[in-house]
């Protein structure tokens, strides 16, 4: 040391302490990427992987290896390695390294349902379900939403409506799906051309009710409790009529009415 200008050292009884100068370490935190999604049959990745704390000194750096991958449901550590470049030293850093989490959820199963709704012609009719994702599921029907599911699927062939049928689709890696879709089927309305022609009849003083016969029009057919006959000028010479009436608890609705020669 020097003394100030106009500083006699004689006049000072000086002792010098020397103190020490410490250069610490760096606190550097690694951090890798928490990453989600749903199940898709696809791996998981997330390579970002971020740096705080003290950070790395001026122009130092590292390089980063990340290989966590998850692909099916579950969780897993976003593993990584990391590489200090730039001339960065180990020895200048205090690094803690943090894993982030990789998580996969169930997928969704991707699907088309539909109503039935339909007119009665004598075929069994039900709802429509149609899995797309993932291939091949089979869905499974029940009646009662805490029944029994089979992979059969309820038909309904006489008039109904609003019938509720379930469904259920499950797969692994997938969240399952449980709703219902409704079957209605309508009265099929009465047309002439599902009546007979009726042969003339003779004359008998009587009146006469001869017998009406239904034509199969594809899968329907008219029983006997789908109607009821009312005959009308059917005594005397000339022509006669029958209206066939539909019944409520039939699976067709209106009337018809058919002329006969008498």
């Amino acid at each position: 040391y020097s003394p100030a200008r106009g500083t006699l050292a004689e006049n000072y009884n000086i002792t010098i302490d020397e103190g020490i100068l410490e250069v610490s370490k760096r606190l550097v935190t690694l951090t890798s990427a928490n990453a989600s999604k749903k199940f898709d049959g696809t791996p998981l990745v997330e390579r970002t992987v971020s740096v705080s704390g003290d950070g790395w000194a001026q122009g130092e750096n590292a390089s980063y290896s990340v290989s966590g991958t998850q692909t099916s449901v579950g969780s897993s550590l976003n593993d990584f390695t990391y590489t200090l470049t730039n001339g960065a030293k180990e020895e200048n850093y205090l690094i803690t390294k943090v894993e982030g989490k990789l998580t996969v959820t169930e997928g969704d199963i991707v699907y088309t349902a539909e109503d039935c709704n339909a007119v009665y012609d004598g075929k069994g009719h039900s709802i429509f379900v149609n899995p797309t994702t993932p291939s091949g599921l089979v869905p499974r029907y029940s009646l009662s939403q805490n029944g029994s599911f089979t992979d059969v699927l309820p038909t309904f062939t006489n008039v109904c409506n609003d019938v509720v049928v379930w469904y259920v689709l499950e797969a692994d890696q997938y969240e399952a799906v449980t709703n219902f879709a409704k079957v209605t089927i309508k009265k099929c309305p009465l047309e002439s051309r599902m009546i007979n022609a009726i042969a003339d009849q003779r004359y008998t003083g009587l009146e006469i009710t001869p017998k009406v016969g239904f034509a199969d029009i594809g899968n329907r057919k008219i029983i006997p409790s789908d109607y009821t006959l009312t005959y009308s000028n059917n005594r005397d010479v000339g022509q006669g009529a029958v209206k066939v009436s539909a019944t409520e608890q039939g699976n067709y609705s209106g009337e018809v009415i058919v002329y006969f020669n008498i």
